[in-house]
Order: structure tokens, then C-alpha cells, then sequence
């Protein structure tokens, strides 16, 4: 009895094993939920704040000196009249002052007023190496901090770099305008693929001048409004200047019909939401596909970068309601929705043909459908970008222009992409299935 009695439970311990066993297997392959977002994709434009903090952030390493060593260069003159774009706008501006490199030091205005002095850029324990974590870290997305430096990175330094960005700002909702400014230099340039190197600019000739880059966090509408009143300081120009956040469109229009082939799919309607469009269709009893095509303009938002006409991606949540029942609250990721052409024209029109398959049973298919550039080189760096970098700056080749610039640009690019997931259109739509 005893031995019979072990023999059922070892039986009866496997036949527990193999449910709990697929019992977890089918409650792995589960989707899980995701959030119906239908928030505005449209940064809204509003006036900028009457009071703001904002703290400005000096590069005070060693190859920085070469910038303020004629005391009447484009970097002295921007730096002089920082302070004051930032009281233009502003009513109130309560305005912190730092040095960084190796670590930040917090400034009085009179000490932060010596930056056309060499010693600004020799201080021990901070001349060493630039290092932005000892800036990131200070970020918030009420403020507006504003980081000058010349970008000199090696190829560790730039992964590392966007790393600490796109932790520490992108998703904390905290975004990035660049602006590149040339600069008469005279001065050692440090951390190129060669041993450090003197350069010096020939006077009056822009062609010579080596730039420096302004890095603006916060809030989107912040950053656009310290750039426009940046515009009258010398060395700025319009088109120097690139903004990454999670907005890429002023607006955009979508239409959605049926395809002249997709016999069993009948339009219902559609509705204009408050941030997108939804598109009502009825797929008939045995249908099995609906095919559509979506017209759809855009106008881009002028500063951000150029989105990649081959890097364009659709995709969409699902939620299902049988008969009878309420829809969920959330959705799920859908294969659904594929898309079978799709053409970009002119940079700003998009028209794509889509199969919509929901599954067999009947009741209402509704699908969150998002058109954003790729997560991976989605997005084209404006040509300023190309024309300030190099892969290798040397005394006889690239000398006044900045190692890696463009990858480093790349890279925010993607990460801001990965994170904050820009869109150019967003709509709903919703079918019927008899």
C-alpha cells in the first residue's frame, strides 16, 4: 500500500508539473496590455512663462581656451550677451552660473564674468576632462539649462554621452536644441586621434573658425524661446540649429477609404477628434481582409530634423469587443494592420496602402494606428551637421572641425526616438465584423 501509494504521487506530481508547465506557457504567449494613448501629438503653442530658472553651464576645460583668447571672439561676444537673451524673454529670469569639466562648480556672476581670462579654463580638478554627467544630473524640465562646449569626444565619450541624455533628459521628458556656432580659435586642441595639436584661425576668415555648440535642455516651447531671442547675438545663424523632442509636427491630415478591390469593406464614416481622426468601417459576414489607403500631409516642425522617407513605420493596437460587451481600457499589439506600399512625396505627404485582417470572430475591432519614423535612423541630420564634423581632425585635414559631431547627432536622434516616440499622425479605426 505504501509503494502504491508513492507510485500515485509521483504520477500525480507530474500531472501537476505538466499543467502548472502549461498553465505558464499560455499565460506567457498572453499580450500584455498597453495604454490606449491618444494624446496630442501636436507640441500646443503657448506663451512662454513670465518667471523661468535657468542655469548656464560653461565647458572650462583646457582646449576651451582657445575660444576666448582674443577677447573680441564670436565665443566672448555670445557669452556676453547670454545673459541678457535670457532677461529678454523672461520677466523674471533667476539665472544660476557654473563651470564643468571633470566635476560642476557653482559660480557668482562675477567669477562666471571671467571667461575671456585663461584662468578660467586651468582650475584644477576641473580643467582634466569634460564629463556632462556632473551637468545632467542637475536637470529639470521647469528650467532651462543651457551647456556651452566645443564637443570634442572620442568614440567612448559620444556612446556614453547619449546614454547619460537619454537617461537623464529624454526620459525624464526633459528635450534638446543644438545650435552650432563658429568661433575664431587660437588655442591646443586635446582628445582627437592624434597627439593634441595647436590651431589658430585666420582672422576674418569663417572658414578657419572652429565651433562651439550650445546645448539647450527643457521644455519645447522654452528651448524655441531662448533661440529666437538668441538670434541677434553675433555668430548665430537660423539654420545652425536642430531641436529634438517628442514633437516632430506642427499638424497633419489624414483620409482613410476603402481600396476600389476590397469588395467585402464598407465605410460608415468618420469622426474628427480632438487629436486624430477615427475612420468607421464594416467588414461583411465571411470577410476575411479590408484593404484601405490613407492620404496623408504633414507639416514637419522647421528646427526638427528632417524625417528619413525610408525609415517610415505603421503600426497599431488592437482592442475587441464581442457583441455585447464593453471595450477594453487597453489595448494590445496588433499584426493585424500591414502595410502593403507606401510612398513619401515631397517630404511632407505620405500615401500608403494597408490590409487590415481582424480575426474571425464577429463583433468591433478597433485599432490605435500610429505613423512615426523608425526608432533606427529615422531621422536625417540637417547639412550643418556634415559640414562641423569629422571621423578624424587632424593638423592637415579637418583641423578646426569637431570629432565625431555626427554620430554623436545620430545617436540623440535615436535615443529621443526610442524614448519619447515622436508621431506624425495618429488615428483610430474602428471595424465592424458582421
Amino acid at each position: 500500500m505504501r509503494i502504491l501509494n508513492t507510485v500515485w504521487s509521483n504520477k500525480a506530481l507530474i500531472y501537476i508539473l505538466l499543467v502548472t508547465a502549461l498553465f505558464t506557457s499560455s499565460c506567457s504567449e498572453k499580450k500584455a496590455d498597453i495604454k490606449w494613448d491618444v494624446a496630442d501629438i501636436v507640441a500646443a503653442k503657448t506663451q512662454p512663462e513670465s518667471s523661468i530658472k535657468a542655469n548656464i553651464y560653461v565647458d572650462a576645460t583646457t582646449s576651451m581656451a582657445g575660444f576666448a583668447s582674443n577677447r573680441d571672439s564670436v565665443y566672448n561676444s555670445f557669452l556676453n550677451d547670454l545673459e541678457g537673451a535670457i532677461i529678454a524673454g523672461w520677466k523674471n529670469a533667476n539665472i544660476g552660473f557654473y563651470k564643468f569639466g571633470t566635476k560642476a562648480k557653482e559660480l557668482t556672476r562675477e567669477q562666471f564674468r571671467t571667461f575671456s581670462t585663461p584662468s578660467f579654463y586651468a582650475e584644477p580638478g576641473i580643467f582634466e576632462k569634460t564629463n556632462i554627467d556632473s551637468v545632467i544630473d542637475a536637470m529639470d524640465s521647469k528650467q532651462v539649462n543651457i551647456v556651452v562646449t566645443d564637443l570634442f569626444q572620442s568614440d567612448g565619450d559620444v556612446n556614453a554621452m547619449i546614454k547619460s541624455i537619454k537617461e537623464g533628459c529624454f526620459a525624464k521628458g526633459i528635450y534638446m536644441g543644438i545650435l552650432g556656432i563658429k568661433s575664431d580659435y587660437s588655442g591646443k586642441i586635446y582628445d582627437a586621434k592624434v597627439p593634441s595639436f595647436p590651431f589658430k584661425s585666420e582672422k576674418g576668415n569663417e572658414e578657419t573658425y572652429r565651433p562651439f555648440y550650445v546645448l539647450i535642455f527643457g521644455d519645447k516651447n522654452n528651448i524655441e524661446h531662448l533661440f529666437e531671442q538668441l538670434k541677434a547675438s553675433k555668430g548665430v545663424k537660423e539654420n545652425n540649429f536642430v531641436l529634438i523632442s517628442k514633437y516632430i509636427v506642427n499638424k497633419f491630415a489624414v483620409s482613410l477609404t476603402k481600396d476600389k478591390t476590397s469588395k467585402d469593406l464598407n465605410i460608415n464614416g468618420q469622426e474628427d477628434k480632438r487629436y486624430y481622426k477615427q475612420f468607421n468601417f464594416t467588414l461583411k459576414e465571411g470577410g476575411r481582409e479590408g484593404v484601405m489607403i490613407a492620404d496623408i500631409t504633414f507639416e514637419k516642425i522647421a528646427k526638427a530634423a528632417d524625417i528619413s522617407d525610408k525609415a517610415i513605420n505603421i503600426s497599431a493596437l488592437r482592442k475587441f469587443a464581442a457583441k455585447g460587451q464593453a471595450a477594453p481600457k487597453n489595448g494590445e499589439e496588433s499584426n493585424d494592420i500591414t502595410v502593403k506600399e507606401l510612398r513619401v512625396a515631397n517630404g511632407n505627404k505620405i500615401s500608403a496602402k494597408l490590409s487590415v485582417t481582424p480575426g474571425d470572430q464577429p463583433g468591433m475591432y478597433s485599432y490605435l494606428v500610429y505613423v512615426q519614423p523608425s526608432q533606427v535612423n529615422g531621422y536625417i541630420p540637417p547639412k550643418w551637421i556634415d559640414d562641423f564634423s569629422s571621423d578624424n581632425p587632424t593638423p592637415k585635414h579637418d583641423a578646426n572641425k569637431t570629432l565625431n559631431l555626427k554620430p554623436f547627432i545620430e545617436g540623440l536622434l535615436n535615443a529621443n526616438a526610442a524614448v519619447a516616440q515622436p508621431k506624425i499622425v495618429q488615428m483610430i479605426i474602428n471595424i465592424k465584423k458582421l
